[in-house]
């Protein structure tokens, strides 16, 4: 996986715009060459841009999900079809077990608002 930071403020990296209107996956992992893999996500509605957004603003509602610190995580994503979205993050959650991917409970841990 190439993991690549988000940016600490301001506007995101040109990698965060180009995904609009794109399906896929992400990955996201504390900082760092051994960072842990803390949260896996997918989009097969075209939105992957927004959905990985939302992980770094203050959301709330039967949707909402861990909401992290920009500057201590890095991201991987893997555009895909649309149909192929939800298998992919389902093998990536098996292989790496990513502690926030916890269905009905929320954690809350350090860099995680």
């Amino acid at each position: 996986m190439n993991f690549r930071p988000i940016g600490e403020r301001g506007a995101y990296p040109d990698w965060v715009r180009i995904l609009a209107r794109s399906s896929g996956v992400y990955v996201i992992r504390s900082k760092g060459l051994l960072g842990q893999i803390e949260y896996v996500g997918e989009s097969h509605t075209g939105r992957l841009k927004k959905t990985l957004l939302r992980h770094f603003q203050n959301w709330k509602g039967p949707t909402s999900g861990p909401v992290f610190r920009r500057g201590a995580v890095e991201v991987a994503v893997f555009k895909t079809r649309a149909e192929n979205a939800v298998e992919l993050q389902n093998s990536i959650i098996a292989e790496y077990s990513p502690r926030l991917n916890v269905v009905g409970q929320k954690q809350i841990i350090p860099g995680v608002y």
